[in-house]
């Protein structure tokens, strides 16, 4: 069962907008089991949504170009994360999308736009890539040029297993492209202090 309805489940997130999807068990990720009880008290598994970027989007010398890419690429994460969640919903599984920056904290220790869930970590632990020199989730398929949400579930979804292989290859384009130098190792930032355009702590979670 649990099975057919994993693949069902993966099925609606692909074709509302996910390029990527995978799953972890609530249990393996205890840094946020928390808020995700908080969520949603009877959350088995969690079921982590990538979207794409337009890397031609991206490229543009336009920013109105580059953010109309950004606000389309989240609206297409949501989407995959709203309708999967009540597809289960309709299967008899009480389940809850979660965006990923919502709410605005401007407190410690979020310091801006973080939400419950850490979708880089849960997508990191679901199978969907590895962590890159910038802390972001690098895939195998699209890069960093990716947006991510998701959802909670009651549903006990067959969960993915993370990768052996480092998507990141290292080559520090990242680090040498930052515009305000803010990144300068594979832990920390300084993107608090040195870029106005961003409120990342100054520790980039792991």
């Amino acid at each position: 069962m649990s099975n057919s309805l994993t693949h069902e489940a993966k099925k609606v997130a692909l074709a509302e907008g996910a390029a990527l999807v995978g799953v972890v068990k609530v249990a393996d990720l205890e840094e946020h089991a928390e808020s995700i009880f908080r969520i949603l008290p009877s959350a088995e598994s969690v079921v982590v949504v990538a979207a794409k970027h337009s890397l031609t989007a991206l490229k543009s010398a336009t920013h109105h170009v580059m953010q109309f890419d950004t606000i389309h690429t989240y609206s297409e994460v949501a989407r995959a994360a709203h309708k999967t969640a009540r597809f289960l919903e309709a299967q008899g599984f009480a389940s809850a999308a979660v965006p990923a920056f919502l709410p605005i904290d401007m407190q410690a220790p979020k310091k801006g736009m973080r939400g419950e869930i850490c979708w880089r970590r849960a997508g990191v632990r679901a199978g969907l890539g590895s962590y890159g020199e910038n802390g972001l989730l690098v895939t195998k398929e699209y890069g960093a040029a990716v947006r991510l949400s998701g959802l909670v579930t009651a549903a006990g979804l067959d969960p993915d297993s993370p990768l052996n292989e480092n998507t990141c290859d290292q080559c520090m384009g990242c680090v040498g492209g930052c515009p305000s130098n803010a990144l300068f190792n594979y832990y920390c930032c300084e993107c608090q202090t040195k870029c106005p355009a961003t409120h990342l702590p100054q520790e980039v979670s792991r």
